[in-house]
């Protein structure tokens, strides 16, 4: 007999709709797996020639299944639970009302329990709390043998739930970005911690690198706001959609961003790393406190007067020039290139189009 349970294994489109609701983004077959810090494609998923299943698998942290073993990892369940509820049994007795297969908890303890026995060590946590102080997640990280993994809680009337909380995310740190004038955004809760040890003002939004849009972002409007990107195309991404957010609020926060290239920071390196280095060569507090203030200086104003005057000092130095307009006839019949105009290149594909504006 063919079940419910025998149809969903062999969907496809249930199998990616379990990934892409952990947070995996699909080209094809091929996805960015969502249950490590993938910066590269490395899961996919294939459909078993014997038994016609779909499943994942990721070539990097190792972690595979079918469509409930996947559902499991992005609720927080088992994939019992979710063959239950598949099924049409009874729900998980801790499933909390509104949560659909998500487990709930008492205490925090008790997520901490779990997640040991379940998932694997707990590396690190990190509370976000409204402007009051009132906890609104607890985002875990957690190495066990499917590699590493972010789980976040949230706390309900029915205790802690072991799923992200409603959209929007509040930003990390939030009670001390009331009081801060200026504030430093930064890409996770351990780079955020490195600048707050050594007193300065930061955040980040949760979820990683891909779910700014995510975040309510207002308590930014008004602020100096500078941003520090992870020393990689994923970082830059990352600022670059907070930046076009931070354009929206009102009143507009003034922007500056730090380029990491001039901080010789190595591929993928952070403030953290940056921090570490330092206590390496036995930097004090202070020293490092200053080269953190130093770094911060280099960051460029995100403004078109600024745009200009970095322009103006490139011509200046040599780094632009004027080059003469080489076609004569050209440039006498028509006013190409002159200000306040607009210069169209029309012509068939091989018409030397690219050439030309080469030249």
């Amino acid at each position: 007999m063919i079940t419910n349970k025998d149809v969903l294994r062999g969907d496809r489109a249930a199998l990616v709709a379990a990934l892409e609701q952990a947070g995996a983004k699909f080209r094809g077959n091929n996805c960015l797996c969502p249950f490590h810090d993938d910066h590269r494609a490395s899961g996919s998923v294939y459909q078993g020639k014997q038994d016609g299943v779909w499943r994942f698998k990721c070539l990097a942290c190792d972690v595979g299944g079918d469509v409930f073993d996947m559902r499991a990892l992005a609720n927080g369940t088992t994939a019992a639970a979710e063959l239950r509820a598949a099924g049409g049994g009874p729900a998980h007795a801790q499933r909390a009302e509104g949560e659909k297969n998500a487990l709930s908890f008492a205490s925090l303890q008790g997520v901490r329990q779990w997640l040991t026995e379940k998932v694997g060590k707990i590396v690190s946590e990190h509370t976000y709390t409204t402007e009051a102080g009132d906890v609104v997640q607890v985002i875990f990280r957690c190495e066990g043998k499917d590699g590493k993994t972010y789980r976040p809680v949230h706390l309900t009337d029915r205790g802690y739930v072991l799923a992200a909380p409603p959209k929007p995310w509040v930003l990390y740190n939030l009670p001390k970005l009331k009081e801060s004038e200026t504030v430093v955004v930064v890409e996770g809760e351990k780079c955020a911690d490195a600048l707050t040890r050594f007193g300065f003002t930061a955040t980040t939004s949760p979820a990683g690198a891909k779910n700014a849009k995510h975040a309510d972002w207002t308590p930014l409007a008004g602020k100096a706001v500078v941003l520090w990107p992870d020393s990689d195309a994923q970082g830059r991404a990352y600022m670059a959609q907070v930046e076009q957010i931070l354009e929206g609020l009102q009143p507009a926060p003034r922007v500056w961003i730090l380029d990491s290239a001039s901080l010789d920071l190595g591929d993928g390196e952070d403030i953290a790393d940056f921090v570490q280095q330092l206590a390496v060569l036995n930097k004090t507090d202070a020293e490092i406190t200053g080269a953190i203030a130093a770094a911060l200086k280099k960051a460029k104003l995100r403004t078109i007067a600024g745009e200009i005057s970095q322009r103006v000092a490139d011509i200046t130095a040599g780094r632009y020039a004027c080059i003469g307009w080489p076609w004569e006839s050209v440039k006498r019949l028509t006013r190409a290139l002159l200000p306040g105009t607009v210069t169209l290149l029309v012509g068939n594909p091989g018409a030397s189009k690219s050439f030309m504006a080469l030249q």
